[in-house]
């Protein structure tokens, strides 16, 4: 199974459970389309531009109707505020998706509050994804950190003490999602994706600086 199936797979599992209709998005082709559904169907819609030219089926208002894919492109870009996505579908990962060239994107989007809840699963769904693609996090400084206590023995509890801390003095935004508790407690291992995003955005604007 593909890393992109394994993602859209998950959101529409998301999509069957969740249901956030309070909620549209007017797109720049005047579509209005919800945005959970724009965030489940973006990657399908956009990316398999890659492979065909025709429009793509999502949902759309409960009935199965043609998207075109520059619709799901402008939408992919309103969310993010991306000015271009440049990578094709053999290249990209599902932490691509989610950080979209600055992780503080997806903070925007967990503003709105049908979403948080919604939001608070994918980010377990793409950070879990991210891991699998890439146990090796020990070219940063910050993973070495939590590499290190893992080494050691370290259990699933103080590892959920260390992202509290964290996200406590870093990524307060973290903290305003309803299941953030409920998440610590079932995906510890979602410390090392949000400690590399954290320090790669320091990296890049220590590197942005200098230049």
């Amino acid at each position: 199974m593909s890393q992109m199936t394994f993602i859209l797979d998950g959101l529409q599992q998301q999509y069957d459970c969740e249901t956030y209709s309070d909620y549209g998005v007017r797109i720049y082709d005047s579509r209005v389309i919800r945005v959970h559904q724009v965030i489940l169907a973006a990657g399908s819609a956009y990316f398999r531009r890659h492979f065909s030219e025709h429009p793509v089926e999502v949902m759309y208002d409960n009935t199965e109707q043609t998207v075109p894919a520059d619709t799901m492109e402008a939408a992919l870009k309103w969310l993010y505020g991306l000015p271009v996505i440049d990578k094709d579908l053999c290249s990209l990962t599902s932490f691509d998706i989610l950080h979209c060239k600055s992780i503080h994107y997806a903070a925007g989007i967990l503003e709105i509050p049908s979403l948080r809840g919604y939001m608070s699963s994918l980010l377990v769904q793409l950070f879990g994804a991210y891991l699998e693609e890439k146990p090796s996090l020990c070219e940063n400084p910050a993973m070495v950190i939590l590499q290190d206590a893992r080494t050691a023995g370290q259990q699933d509890a103080e590892m959920r003490g260390l992202v509290a801390d964290y996200c406590r003095e870093h990524l307060p935004w973290v903290r305003k999602l309803p299941r953030y508790h409920t998440v610590l407690e079932q995906y510890p291992r979602l410390a090392l994706a949000i400690l590399e995003a954290v320090a790669v955005e320091r990296e890049r604007a220590a590197g942005g600086s200098e230049a």
